[in-house]
């Protein structure tokens, strides 16, 4: 069984005087509960638990500025923590991956006709990915550091525009 829902929702602020109007949000939940029996290869179930790499709870919301010239966001993540394995190997019940909240943020600056600059900055809260094995233990399994990360491109276009 699953059951869920998923809520979302875009708001331009044209609303607002410049340069105010150029802002925009853009929100979502999603919650989801689920039950699946896990089976053996013999056919007999094992556990019943959640469906693998399907988190309970994930949130996001990303902040915009958009003109014909520059364009930012900086958007934020959350995701409950999630099963990955089941049943986890070893003689584990299962294996997961804990709740992470990351923040980023990318920016397009067009500095003529057919010239781009771009920046993205990934991370920026400089969240580990946790994994563990066995359900009521929790015990590490694996734990990801990847960092921050920045990236600057240029984008550069000739030709019919």
């Amino acid at each position: 069984n699953l059951k869920g829902f998923e809520i979302s929702y875009q708001q331009p602020f044209t609303f607002l005087p410049a340069p105010f109007n150029s802002f925009g949000v853009q929100l979502n939940y999603t919650g989801v509960e689920s039950e699946i029996d896990y089976l053996d290869q013999t056919g007999a179930v094992v556990t019943r638990t959640d469906l693998t790499n399907l988190s309970k709870h994930a949130y996001n919301a990303t902040l915009y500025f958009e003109n014909p010239r520059f364009s930012a966001r900086v958007a934020a993540s959350y995701r409950d923590e999630y099963l990955t394995t089941v049943p986890g190997r070893n003689g584990n019940d299962v294996e997961g991956t804990a709740e992470t909240f990351n923040l980023d943020f990318s920016a397009a600056l067009t500095v003529t006709k057919g010239f781009e600059l771009t920046l993205e900055a990934l991370n920026l809260t400089d969240e580990f990915q946790d994994q563990w094995v066995q359900q009521d233990a929790s015990r590490l399994s694996y734990y990801h550091h990847q960092g921050r990360t920045y990236l600057l491109g240029a984008r550069f276009s000739f030709g019919n525009q």
